[in-house]
């Protein structure tokens, strides 16, 4: 196998997938496929960094399918909503948005967002895992000079001293009595929320049979959209709304 591996690197002059297997060499694999997807050299190269930085985290499954198709479908649904408003949401000369993650774990929603140009504005990336932190900034800082990442019980931060937040929680299955906390936020809080049927792993503690139920569940005064999107295993359901 590694005689065929550095047969087709010599023949094409550059490192090939299967090389980066056999060498087991993350950051060769970046350059790999930096070269395939030039456009988005800086952030593979990041995220191969941030593996490298910190390798005994859970990578396999903050990058898995199901994880990063939710992530795109959240940021392109609340790109769509944020076109509709006369006001955006986004960034404005004089007043800043502020989006709080909530247990945004190592940050690849906004790693996602960055790479995707969508403005976040100021980023807090909320999660009570300290092992995750560095990751998360290593991942995000170099691309968003306002990110920042805490490792409070996002229940106990007090929203009001963020300007024009929006809220995005795609960890709705880990809390119980969700929808009293959403009750507390400021009025007229943007939230994102995200909820899934996978009632079988032992941490959700709040999982939803349909869409429907979950948009009961959500503690929302007004729904501007839902949705729900059929995954590997499961189904992701989503709503925008305010608070």
């Amino acid at each position: 196998v590694n005689k065929g591996s550095d047969f087709l690197d010599s023949q094409i002059e550059n490192s090939t997938l299967l090389s980066c297997v056999i060498d087991n060499d993350i950051m060769l694999l970046a350059g790999v496929l930096a070269f395939y997807y030039p456009a988005h050299e800086k952030y593979i190269n990041q995220l191969a960094l941030a593996i490298c930085n910190d390798p005994d985290l859970n990578w396999k499954d903050a990058l898995s399918r199901n994880q990063i198709k939710s992530k795109k479908w959240l940021l392109e649904k609340l790109t769509q909503y944020q076109a509709t408003l006369k006001q955006p949401i986004a960034l404005t000369p004089k007043k800043t948005q502020t989006t709080v993650v909530v247990g945004g774990w190592v940050g690849i929603l906004p790693f996602l967002a960055s790479m995707n140009q969508v403005n976040l504005g100021k980023v807090l990336n909320v999660d009570v895992d300290t092992s995750v932190h560095s990751a998360s900034m290593g991942l995000n800082s170099i691309f968003n000079p306002f990110y920042k990442t805490v490792n409070d019980d996002v229940r106990t931060l007090d929203f009001s001293t963020f300007s024009n937040p929006v809220v995005i929680d795609t960890i709705v299955e880990h809390f119980e009595d969700h929808d009293k906390w959403v009750k507390t936020l400021p009025t007229g809080t943007t939230v994102v929320l995200q909820g899934n049927n996978m009632f079988d792993v032992p941490d959700h503690v709040n999982c939803h049979s349909s869409l429907s139920q979950f948009v009961k569940s959500c503690g929302l005064s007004k729904i501007k959209w839902q949705g729900e999107l059929v995954l590997y295993k499961c189904n992701r359901y989503m709503v925008i709304g305010i608070v």
